[in-house]
């Protein structure tokens, strides 16, 4: 029989990808999901959509969970977009002290009470980490279309202060697996020890390119084979 696993993320699993020749996001499959299912017998209902924070994650998986009541797993991603800025008023007034849709406290807390949520339920929680970012890429990327867009460097400081803050969420993921006791995809990790991994990703700096997901897929598989009971 196959068991049932939920995914509740953002654009990362839900599988968008930029089309470069177009300057666009689109859809891809690049993860085959279909393949995962075949290959370790289990059912994903995948839930990731793209822009999505933790906030909506958390009422999504509320209103999920009282309509499913025969889930296994569920495997949680958010990060990428709570960690962002509102870039065009950060671009006109980089003095200001802009807040990221989500603090990092407020995202670590909502995350340990989706954990809680599930935990209760007999439910599986398991966390993922974000892929990295490339601070250049993404840089070029969120100012390309602002009039005053070189204004946010005077706001972050340096470049990598994009890589520094994104990272922070990715290491508040890593603490609440800890945490809680609960287990963790560490899909940042294969991304950076191939020491090349400007090649899975998209110019866009932030998502990973169809090699990445096919990078992604081989790390979910890993996990389900050598450690998921």
């Amino acid at each position: 029989m196959k068991r049932n696993v939920a995914i509740f993320g953002d654009s990362i699993l839900r599988g968008v990808i930029l089309d470069e020749e177009k300057g666009r996001y689109k859809f891809s499959d690049h993860i085959d999901w279909a393949s995962i299912e075949d290959k370790l017998n289990i059912k994903i209902d995948n839930n990731a959509k793209m822009g999505a924070t933790i906030d909506y994650g958390k009422k999504k998986l509320e209103s999920y969970l009282n309509k499913h009541e025969d889930i296994f797993a569920v495997v949680i991603e958010f990060g990428g977009n709570d960690c962002d800025f509102d870039w065009a008023k950060v671009a006109d007034n980089p003095k200001f002290d802009h807040q990221p849709k989500t603090t990092i406290q407020d995202f670590k807390k909502t995350l340990h009470e989706m954990v809680d949520l599930l935990l209760e339920r007999g439910i599986k929680p398991i966390l993922m980490t974000l892929p990295p970012i490339h601070s250049g890429y993404y840089y070029n990327w969120i100012k390309r279309d602002l009039q005053n867009g070189d204004n946010i460097l005077s706001f972050l400081g340096d470049i990598e202060q994009i890589t520094r803050h994104q990272s922070g969420y990715s290491n508040a993921i890593t603490e609440v697996a800890y945490e809680k006791q609960v287990e963790l995809i560490d899909v940042r990790s294969a991304f950076i020890r191939t020491r090349k991994y400007l090649t899975y990703m998209c110019k866009d700096g932030i998502h990973p390119n169809e090699a990445g997901g096919l990078l992604a897929k081989q790390v979910f598989l890993d996990y389900y084979e050598n450690g998921m009971n």
